[in-house]
């Protein structure tokens, strides 16, 4: 055990502590049209914001030269998950 400010600290504690700060954040990508289902979109947003998650949707994509079918591609195999609203 190490000390810091008279506080016991258990090294074992603090690598735990640490290993689950360090887990990897999960990516979803949200598949929505932009214009009929932006509400819903923001929802899915703000639940993955919630859970922990890193939502990848079209409104934070900066250009690309890529064809829009090729950028979209890209992105959904950079996701852990995908989510399409309907």
């Amino acid at each position: 055990m190490a000390a810091a400010e008279g506080v016991a600290i258990d090294r074992g504690e603090v690598s735990s502590i640490l290993a689950g700060m360090l887990k990897p954040v999960p990516k979803v990508f949200i598949s929505a049209t932009s214009d009929d289902l932006s509400q819903a979109r923001r929802e899915a947003v703000s639940v993955l914001n919630i859970k922990g998650c890193l939502p990848l949707e079209q409104g934070h994509f900066a250009p690309q030269p890529d064809l829009l079918v090729e950028m979209l591609r890209k992105k959904i195999q950079q996701a852990d998950a995908v989510v399409h609203i309907a």
